[in-house]
């Protein structure tokens, strides 16, 4: 029993990671999620084929983000080609470590005398990520944030060593570029008389020309075309843009965090009632050091950029989330050690049990999921390549885009479906929006949509793929 007690702390993050195994095995049926989780994982694929700092997409050079994703997805994919399951755990043994880590941090934050108190104090602030809907996905999907989140995490964990910390920034910036210099330009700021110094401008110059490195080599290597793709198009057009129809309000992420996680709103909601109570009463004070706050400080300004920038996705909010959840544990710091017990163990039990309950909604249009069947199908054909005719409403999609002004170079370069060229496995596909007639070769599998007309007249149907909506042909 004294075992359990003194290493419930580790119990408790053991308990999480299982029950998001759990998850990710209840949904080992269902194909690769959305648009971002298909595009790593063929990156990943592409990467065994090619191994570079710079990844590549259907064969071409993909500019959009840097290379780590590609690299941990890539080497997931030489120990066991094509395990999602596989995939998918290693994120959510990196969720679960963030929840470690901002516990951790939290922790680093408190004043109190004895060390059990502030352990379990700052269960409330990873309790708090816990039950978001955002924690819950982002963990069992493939994606860039939850590996943004854990070098951001590090780089704060670890501020007082030096070369850990440039590990930390380096995994942040190389995972989702420029938001991964956020921390390292507000210590600067923060900080800016002690920066001043040699041997800290020493120390800055190694934070930034080390993560840097991998924009230098995309450079030299591509030149313009990768100024354009990744910090004009990626950075730029996304911040002061809307792109690809992905508009919002500025209360477009508190209204998200409402509506897909209630019990969090719950807690913040009694959390904020808590802490107005206690301005009332002088006898009540927050003890935390305020010179370790500026993770908190950091998801503020971060949660300013997403609201300020013309394209948002309900993704961009899981820093925030996480940066700012030590007010939780900072507020109920000074409450009751039985009322902190009820609250964390009441909300705790809904977390976990929210990792099993709560569904995950699919990104997935019924078309993404009939020509994901296609693309399981035709991997088995012996042609390299494929030419994927879009129907109807990607049409539709595309010229109202493209009218909007709202596409950049990499809006269409996916087919409005991504997953199609991971299942298929082809060396090539070639996506067609147009009616134009194409030379077919023997080593072209060709898929064509019921709904439009196309010269089909000299090629051979293969019926055993062919869908509903769907007619699969070779060149005869």
């Amino acid at each position: 029993m004294n075992r359990i007690k003194n290493n419930y702390i580790f119990i408790f993050y053991l308990i999480i990671y299982a029950f998001l195994l759990i998850k990710i095995y209840l949904y080992k049926d269902s194909i690769l999620e959305g648009w971002d989780e298909s595009i790593y994982a063929q990156l990943g694929v592409e990467f065994t084929k090619k191994i570079d700092f710079i990844l590549y997409y259907n064969g071409e050079a993909w500019l959009e983000k840097p290379f780590l994703i590609g690299w941990i997805t890539g080497i997931i994919h030489y120990f066991s080609a094509y395990n999602i399951i596989l995939m998918r755990s290693f994120f959510a043994l990196i969720g679960t470590i963030n929840l470690y880590f901002i516990w951790k941090i939290t922790k680093n934050m408190l004043n109190y005398s004895t060390e059990s108190h502030k352990d379990f104090v700052s269960l409330l602030s990873p309790i708090f990520i816990l039950t978001t809907y955002l924690f819950l996905e982002r963990s069992t999907t493939v994606n860039t944030d939850i590996i943004l989140v854990f070098g951001l995490l590090g780089y704060y964990l670890y501020k007082e060593k030096f070369l850990v910390r440039l590990v930390f920034l380096c995994i942040a910036v190389w995972s989702k570029s420029l938001l991964g210099f956020l921390p390292l330009i507000l210590d600067i700021i923060l900080n800016f008389k002690e920066s001043i110094y040699k041997k800290s401008m020493l120390k800055i110059f190694t934070l930034f020309f080390v993560p840097s490195l991998w924009y230098i080599y995309g450079y030299f290597r591509f030149g313009n075309q990768f100024v354009q793709k990744h910090f004009i198009e990626q950075i730029f057009s996304r911040s002061s843009t809307v792109l690809e129809s992905h508009s919002g309000k500025w209360w477009f992420y508190l209204d998200y965090f409402i509506k897909t996680s209630p019990v969090a709103t719950a807690l913040l909601a009694v959390t904020l009632i808590y802490a107005l109570i206690t301005q009332f009463k002088s006898n009540m004070k927050i003890n935390f050091d305020l010179r370790k706050a500026s993770p908190i400080l950091a998801g503020l300004v971060f949660l300013i950029l997403i609201s300020v920038s013309q394209s948002k996705l309900e993704w961009y909010l899981l820093p925030t989330i996480f940066l700012v959840s030590p007010i939780i544990s900072i507020t109920w710091g000074n409450a009751n050690k039985y009322t902190v017990l009820i609250l964390a163990t009441v909300f705790g039990l809904l977390g976990i049990s929210a990792i099993l309950v709560t569904p995950l909604y699919s990104r997935n249009s019924p078309d993404n999921i009939e020509l994901t069947k296609v693309a399981k199908c035709i991997s088995s054909q012996p042609q390299k390549n494929t030419i994927l005719y879009q129907n109807t409403q990607n049409i539709k999609e595309y010229t109202s885009i493209n009218n909007s002004g709202g596409s950049i170079s990499s809006t269409f370069r996916y087919g409005g479906n991504p997953a199609f060229i991971y299942y298929s496995k082809k060396e090539k596909v070639e996506f067609i929006y147009n009616n134009s007639s194409n030379v077919f070769d023997k080593n072209t599998v060709v898929v064509t949509p019921n709904d439009r007309k196309l010269d089909i007249s000299k090629l051979d149907l293969i019926t055993g793929c062919s869908t509903q909506n769907y007619r699969i042909y070779t060149a005869n």
